[in-house]
């Protein structure tokens, strides 16, 4: 398929406009190839991941975390994404990045962590206002109250890590709001909309503070809500593409941070990823 047809069906699934304006997504690497056959899907890129797209004759690799955030003032193999884009080059493998507007997408991030947990989705927490039917984050009105041990193993069932959590107004949970990713600056939006729990990532100690006894705020990590978003990328456009490319996702662990005790979050998240390797 030619890449600008490719570039069209991503952007008519994950329209531009409904990403944050300040955002980097769409094509971050072109290469010398018009035509692509084999694509390769990852959270994010490390030097593993890419040996792992070569080894599927990758022609473009897309990524949810944008490697390039702001323009680059020099390409040198002793920073991580000069040291990244330069092996991208030099592979002739191109980049493309769909970032807060897969976040947006009525299957996007807080949509899956919601089917991982085995919820059904309520409504948006935030509509779009630049087009109907997309939004961000979501809502969960469920129909039997839970308690919130029952969430918080869900939680760690799925996610599998360490949780951080505040004390709410109760332990009967029965409106939960999730942001997938860094959703600190939805907290209150959450709590004016009568939410019990919020689930997001990249908490502050004093965001826990601003609505302890109030409502809860559960925080699995960031890489943990987000790792099942290359799979659910994939098979959103699988259905768009038909048999006309080759879509594969990645099996490497990107995940840069560590745990202690370690006991074995890495190793179950490395198990997931395998599940869904090709």
């Amino acid at each position: 398929m030619e890449l600008s047809k490719l570039v069209n069906i991503f952007e008519l699934e994950f329209p531009p406009k409904t990403a944050w304006s300040d955002d980097s997504i769409g094509l971050q690497i072109s290469n010398s190839k018009s035509r692509i056959k084999n694509v390769y899907f990852t959270l994010e890129l490390n030097e593993d991941s890419i040996t792992e797209a070569l080894t599927y004759s990758s022609d473009l690799i897309v990524t949810f975390h944008p490697l390039i955030f702001k323009p680059l003032s020099n390409i040198t193999s002793d920073n991580r994404v000069g040291n990244l884009v330069s092996k991208l080059i030099k592979n002739d493998i191109g980049l493309y990045a769909i970032h807060t507007n897969f976040d947006s997408h009525p299957l996007g991030t807080s949509y899956e962590l919601c089917k991982q947990l085995g919820f059904e989705k309520t409504r948006y927490l935030i509509p779009d206002i630049n087009l109907d039917g997309y939004g961000m984050g979501i809502v969960i009105e469920l129909d039997t109250l839970i308690s919130m041990n029952e969430l918080l193993e869900k939680i760690y069932d799925v996610c599998n890590s360490p949780l951080k959590f505040n004390k709410g107004k109760g332990e009967d949970i029965k409106k939960i709001a999730i942001i997938g990713g860094s959703g600190s600056s939805y907290i209150q939006e959450a709590y004016n909309q009568g939410c019990d729990a919020f689930i997001t990532a990249d908490i502050k100690y004093h965001d826990f503070h601003s609505v302890e006894g109030k409502m809860t705020i559960i925080d699995p990590g960031h890489y943990e809500m987000e790792q099942f978003v290359p799979m659910a990328m994939k098979n959103i456009l699988k259905e768009k593409l038909g048999e006309d490319i080759n879509l594969f996702t990645g099996s490497v662990l990107t995940n840069p941070v560590n745990y202690y005790p370690q006991q074995n979050y890495k190793e179950k998240q490395k198990k997931y990823l395998n599940n869904y390797k090709g």
